[in-house]
């Protein structure tokens, strides 16, 4: 696609700048017109209509901050629908809605060039965009750039009222999802509800998620855990949470039947106390660990990389330690989703037995997954020391140390890991395993209850 700017003056050179040299093939003003601007020819309206009106690769782009209304009104009157107005603000506003992701403590942003440069559109020929704001055009003229060949769609998301679809047609999901070979998703995940009611379809074509771009950042690649997909095809695993109700002589019994089980946090804080130890443990909670406690530590231990490791932990000069991302989406109040290539990433959210246990033992390819100690709520009170199992399950040096960070008690939020295991226990009855809830009392209710002592 080539932009010819409406507009030769200050706001036209910005657009310049913002839109790319490359991209621009031309100016049009009046006033100005047998000149040139920042080495790009100024033609007239009428010219830039006759253009327009050629060839079906322009998009005109209004620039002009005093006469915007009135040279929207022309371009209208002319039926010129390719078009969009170019603000000032533009620049700054447009960072708030293209995709991006966390690394190394900053905010990577992508631009929709970047961002659908990595799914090869060009390849299809029947494409919907899902999700609009007021930058739209600019997606659209990308994937236009993209996918030349392409048609495209506008799928309503129910608030279409002002939109500029640069003259394409729109339509209801409904009525063209059976014609689609790609679906473009411009939407975040707790703002729009479609990803579920994707999943429950039978979809024959390709999703291109821009809220899910991190999963190509090579810095989040942990190849290294591919080693245990299906490393426990077809068996039992228990997923052990910390909550009040867990008790010791549960976890005698785990390791006097030879159960394979993921701990997560700081479960090893009980490890004094009986002779159980989890085959794995997921760490989230980096505030609190601490490399003395990690180097003794025999079975394998997963630490999320928040952002890519941090490496004041310490814990990267110990042997055992692997890492996991965390996809950290917004996903309230829809469902998060469920990982099922943990190189790429876990879907993260408020319960670490959710972001790191579940999802990694249906990856190892558990028939069965029990949940023990899992109480979906914490009791009032000082819960530094009594929302666990054991009280010093953060020791004194801890608690302070995340005093000193600022760090309120927060408790856990219900209505946000309610969500997560809808999650999992749809993608489990989707994916031929189960998930039982084994813990004694507790809030949680999304999974069928078992008695732990039956398992036995």
């Amino acid at each position: 696609m080539r932009y010819v700017i409406y507009g030769a003056g200050e706001l036209g050179k910005k657009a310049l700048f913002f839109l790319g040299c490359f991209r621009v093939y031309k100016f049009a003003d009046n006033k100005k017109a047998g000149s040139n601007c920042e080495g790009k020819e100024i033609i007239t309206y009428r010219e830039m209509k006759e253009l327009y009106d050629r060839e079906n690769d322009i998009i005109v782009v209004i620039a002009s901050e005093k006469f915007c209304k009135q040279m929207e009104k022309q371009v209208r009157g002319d039926e010129i629908k390719r078009y969009f107005v170019f603000h000032k603000n533009d620049i700054d506003e447009i960072n708030g809605v293209l995709p991006s992701y966390w690394l190394y403590h900053q905010v990577v942003t992508l631009s929709y060039l970047q961002s659908l440069s990595r799914y090869y559109i060009e390849e299809c020929r029947y494409i919907g965009i899902y999700g609009t704001n007021k930058f739209l055009p600019y997606l659209l003229a990308e994937v236009m750039e993209q996918s030349p060949f392409a048609e495209l769609v506008v799928i309503s998301d129910g608030c279409m009222d002002g939109v500029n679809t640069l003259g394409i047609k729109t339509a209801d999901l409904e009525q063209c999802i059976n014609n689609l070979d790609c679906l473009i998703l411009n939407v975040k995940h707790c703002d729009d509800p479609v990803r579920e009611r994707l999943s429950v379809l039978n979809l024959n074509f390709r999703i291109v998620d821009l809220a899910e771009l991190e999963t190509f950042e090579p810095a989040y690649q942990h190849k290294e855990l591919a080693v245990y997909k299906d490393i426990h095809k077809g068996k039992r695993i228990f997923v052990i949470g910390n909550g009040p109700s867990l008790r010791i002589e549960d976890l005698e019994r785990l390791h006097e039947n030879g159960e394979i089980c993921i701990g997560v946090n700081t479960i090893y804080r009980v490890y004094d106390r009986t002779r159980w130890r989890a085959d794995y443990i997921g760490i989230g909670d980096l505030m609190g660990i601490c490399y003395e406690d990690i180097v003794r530590l025999k079975e394998k231990i997963f630490l999320a990389d928040n952002d890519h490791h941090i490496p004041s932990t310490g814990c990267e000069r110990v042997p055992n330690i692997c890492y996991f991302h965390q996809i950290r989406e917004l996903f309230y109040p829809n469902r998060s989703r469920f990982s099922d290539d943990l190189t790429k990433g876990f879907f993260s959210g408020a319960t670490i037995v959710y972001d790191f246990g579940i999802q990694l033992a249906a990856y190892m390819g558990a028939k069965e997954i029990y949940l023990l100690g899992v109480d979906n709520h914490y009791p009032e009170g000082d819960n530094w020391k009594t929302s666990h199992f054991i009280e010093d399950y953060y020791s004194e040096v801890q608690i302070k140390k995340m005093k000193n960070a600022g760090l309120q008690w927060a408790s856990i939020q219900t209505e946000k890991t309610i969500k997560q295991y809808e999650a999992a226990e749809r993608y489990s009855k989707a994916h031929s395993f189960r998930i039982y809830n084994a813990t004694r009392g507790g809030a949680l209710e999304v999974f069928e209850r078992v008695k732990f002592d039956s398992l036995f």
